[in-house]
């Protein structure tokens, strides 16, 4: 099958209606079948208001499908949440929806039955009561949960509030800073937000969590728009090549020819590492910046490297962007974004986005993450020891 219409993915689906060729980020099951974006939209006004057998049906079929992406974190990516499409309907009557917010009122803290109606909401792009009903039901019940709160993401996606979704999702990687899912969600409502270099840490994050193509391929979707908005190009030819020669994606034609003309003009291969090192994992080893040596570890799910804000201080490292975090194991760093070369024993890595936090312990310089590592070939030799290989030849 050919490449997604909407997106730099291949396509898993068709359109019924137009054939347009679509990927699990905006193939919309409907009572119609399959349909792109723009079709199940047009099908929804033309239907005008379902009936409640009728709903009933669809809803099962979409909440078992995980259709409007509440699937669960963790697995494969998720379905994406499309472009903002507005309220539709929002305020008219209809009879299932009337019945599951009776029923939610005998039983408000029904967990079950407020995702029901708020995914069924959502579905009929009601997206304004859905987070009313999310509202009465943390006023009634206290915190949200997991679920409830992907729904809600989902609806303040599509009514164009990337901000708010941005706050949330920052909230629920709290709670599950190991998915993947929420990082490259978080970066797509961050480049809407206007936050371009907070989404690509965002995006690097993904790319560092993720154990195959099959949890970083919505990432590598977005790397080239959100590393342009960045004004980093060639971090998107990091991202893709990483994507395809170590997670084992594939590209269509077109992204292809894009990233290899954007490593030509941008001059890709003069930004990767020079040199090699051998860094034991577990313990530290030196790195130099500005001249400045500092005691580093290594973590290779680390999206982003930290440096401590002394070190960085001392290294004339300066903080140029918007706040952001990262994974350093089980725990989330922030910081304020920079940029630094680094000598790495007997290896250089060039222009490196480093997080400048004070969360490092006292005796821990920095911590190098994926920003550094992608720009080398790696190898972990039997005894734990991870060699880096300039490839100033790529």
């Amino acid at each position: 099958m050919s490449d997604c219409a909407n997106h730099a993915v291949p396509a898993t689906a068709s359109c019924a209606r137009c054939a347009a060729p679509c990927c699990d980020r905006c193939a919309q099951l409907t009572l119609d079948g399959t349909l792109c974006p723009r079709c199940a939209a047009a099908a929804q006004t033309r239907r005008g208001r379902r009936t409640a057998l009728a709903i009933g049906a669809v809803v099962a079929v979409s909440v078992g499908l995980a259709v409007i992406a509440f699937a669960s974190v963790g697995g494969a990516n998720e379905v994406a949440p499309g472009s903002a499409s507005g309220e539709a309907g929002s305020g008219e009557r209809d009879d299932y929806v009337d019945s599951l917010r009776q029923r939610r009122d005998r039983a408000p803290c029904d967990r079950e039955l407020v995702l029901k109606l708020v995914n069924e909401q959502n579905k009929q792009r009601r997206h304004t009561e859905a987070l009313v009903d999310v509202g009465r039901f943390e006023a009634a019940c206290g915190a949200s949960f997991f679920q409830l709160q992907r729904a809600t993401v989902y609806a303040l996606q599509q009514l164009g509030r990337s901000a708010d979704a941005v706050a949330l999702e920052s909230a629920m990687l709290v709670t599950d800073p190991r998915s993947s899912d929420l990082w490259w969600w978080r970066a797509d409502d961050r480049a809407k937000a206007g936050q371009p270099l907070a989404a690509l840490a965002d995006l690097r994050q993904t790319f560092a969590l993720a154990r195959s193509a099959s949890y970083s391929r919505y990432a590598a979707g977005l790397a080239l728009d959100i590393a342009g908005a960045a004004r980093r190009p060639c971090e998107a030819v990091f991202a893709l090549d990483l994507f395809v020669a170590v997670q084992g994606g594939t590209l269509v034609e077109r992204t292809e020819r894009k990233v290899r003309a954007l490593d030509a003009a941008e001059g890709c291969a003069d930004r990767l590492g020079r040199g090699s090192a051998a860094l034991s994992q577990g313990r530290s080893f030196k790195v130099t910046v500005g001249g400045v040596p500092g005691r580093f570890t290594v973590e290779r799910q680390a999206g982003t490297t930290v440096l401590a804000v002394d070190f960085a201080r001392r290294a004339g490292v300066v903080a140029g962007g918007e706040p952001t975090d990262t994974l350093l194991g089980a725990r989330l760093v922030r910081g304020p974004i920079g940029v630094a070369d680094l000598a790495i024993e007997g290896a250089v890595a060039p222009d490196v986005a480093v997080v400048i936090s004070s969360d490092l312990p006292a005796d821990i310089d920095g911590v190098l993450g994926l920003s550094a590592l992608w720009l080398f070939e790696t190898q972990v030799a039997e005894d734990g020891t991870l060699g880096l290989s300039g490839t100033s030849g790529h």
